[in-house]
């Protein structure tokens, strides 16, 4: 995570993922679609939100 500090007012801070967190990518949304699957299985799909 990268984090990059705006000296203003009102102060402001900015988040952005580094090379490595973007590495993360395909495993959060195989886990995002597993957690869909299972779910859509368990008539949950009004509980979770979009991924």
């Amino acid at each position: 995570m990268h984090r990059e500090v705006f000296r203003q007012v009102p102060p402001r801070v900015d988040y952005s993922a580094t090379a490595l967190g973007l590495s993360l990518e395909r495993v959060l949304l195989a886990l995002c679609d597993w957690g869909q699957r299972h779910a859509a299985e368990l008539d949950e799909l009004d509980r979770i939100g979009d991924a």
